[in-house]
């Protein structure tokens, strides 16, 4: 139904529900070119994008991709407007993929006492992800 949308909107909103559809069947070589040329005037969908490409390096150790993307993304929660409630779950998520990225894979007990942090913190964007993620 895409020609159904609004001209100036059909591209990109066609593109982001396709990137997101492969990104749930974890097709992440379909998805992520068209996340990295995503540009919404929508600062919540703009943040969703950029929190799906987030997830995807993290999945594919795309350690400089993903180091750079929290750098721009902490940046991009001090320069938009966002809702408070909006602004402190982006910001949580990060300090947890963060924290996350850091850990090495076999340290189990940082892993749950980080899960445990997660699941006791109540605005976390991602959460559900980040709980499954340090539940490995």
């Amino acid at each position: 139904h895409r020609e159904l949308l609004a001209e100036g909107k059909r591209h990109g909103t066609f593109s982001f529900n396709l990137a997101r559809y492969y990104s749930d069947k974890r097709d992440y070589d379909r998805a992520m070119p068209l996340l990295q040329q995503m540009d919404f005037d929508d600062p919540l969908l703009n943040l969703q994008g950029k929190m799906m490409l987030l997830k995807m390096y993290y999945e594919t150790d795309a350690q400089n991709a993903l180091e750079s993307l929290l750098t721009s993304l902490d940046a991009y929660l001090r320069r938009k407007k966002l809702g408070e409630q909006q602004r402190e779950a982006h910001r949580n998520a990060l300090r947890f993929v963060r924290r996350l990225f850091l850990l090495p894979e076999r340290d189990t007990a940082g892993r749950a006492a980080l899960r445990k942090e997660i699941g006791d913190t109540d605005l976390v964007a991602m959460k559900e992800w980040l709980m499954e993620v340090t539940g490995k």
